[in-house]
């Protein structure tokens, strides 16, 4: 092979290896989603996934900024025990 060819075929072999690390994550991430009450596992998914902000949470639940923040609070230290006792 020439140079170029080598260089490529260890840069895909490095790609590679990154998505196999960032599949083992996200499936982790998953089964804590899964473990988790679904009512915990929306808000994250709204919080982190949709990106929604605290005020657009708040004026769909009908309930104040505030409280969203203390809910996503409780809600991740639930996420972060879930992981940790099943990883």
């Amino acid at each position: 092979m020439d140079y170029e060819g080598d260089f490529f075929a260890s840069y895909d072999s490095y790609e590679l290896d990154d998505e196999k690390t960032e599949l083992s994550r996200e499936e982790k991430v998953r089964a804590v989603l899964k473990a988790m009450k679904p009512r915990q596992a929306e808000l994250l998914r709204l919080v982190y996934l949709s990106h929604y902000t605290h005020e657009r949470i708040a004026a769909e639940k009908g309930v104040s900024r505030p409280a969203v923040t203390q809910q996503i609070r409780t809600v991740e230290a639930a996420f972060k025990k879930i992981f940790e006792k099943l990883f």
